[in-house]
């Protein structure tokens, strides 16, 4: 018994050698999501607390999340997370991305998805509110509709295609259909 427990013992000391990296990147405020949609200040005060860690550049680590596996555990939430959004970049997205983005919000919020409910065990002060959750739903589909005049039915930009690996489509209106066609 006393070989499996110094067994054990040097396993949970020699997992603590493999560490993820840390989310603490620089931050570009000309990329942050203010610098290209108005966000009021309760709405980012929400998006702060409860949405940052896992979908920005700046994720505030706690005691417990230096340790091994959920230093792990806590890696990949982030990485997907910053998959689906990253605020801190956001300027990067084109406009239908972003479109997209903020409808996303706004109904994972609605439907309870985020923040995800073992986040909130671990950090309850993230939980959203009836209120926060009708000031980010709110938010969201009114900056959606400025982020793209009338959605899907602006003419496709290089930029638009390039990510495509396609080329704008002379004359087209996007009314719903994609405006890039292949060769290059």
């Amino acid at each position: 018994m006393k070989k499996i427990l110094l067994f054990v013992l040097a396993f949970v000391v020699l997992i603590q050698l493999i560490r993820p990296n840390k989310n603490q990147e620089v931050v570009d405020a000309k990329k942050q999501i203010g610098a290209v949609i108005e966000v009021p200040a309760d709405v980012q005060a929400i998006l702060k607390r409860s949405c940052n860690d896992c979908h920005s550049n700046q994720t505030n680590y706690l005691w417990y999340h230096e340790i091994a596996p959920m230093s792990w555990m806590v890696a990949r939430h982030i990485k997907e997370g910053k998959e689906h959004v990253n605020f801190d970049e956001f300027a990067s997205y084109n406009q239908r991305q972003r479109a997209h983005i903020l409808e996303e919000t706004a109904e994972v919020i609605q439907h309870g998805e985020m923040p995800l409910k073992g986040y909130v065990v671990f950090h309850p002060e993230t939980a959203l509110s009836k209120s926060d959750i009708e000031k980010i739903k709110s938010w969201a589909s009114t900056a959606g509709t400025k982020t793209v005049v009338a959605k899907n039915t602006y003419p496709a930009t290089q930029e638009d295609c390039d990510k495509e690996g396609k080329m704008p489509e002379e004359g087209c209106e996007k009314k719903g259909k994609s405006c890039c066609k292949s060769g290059f």
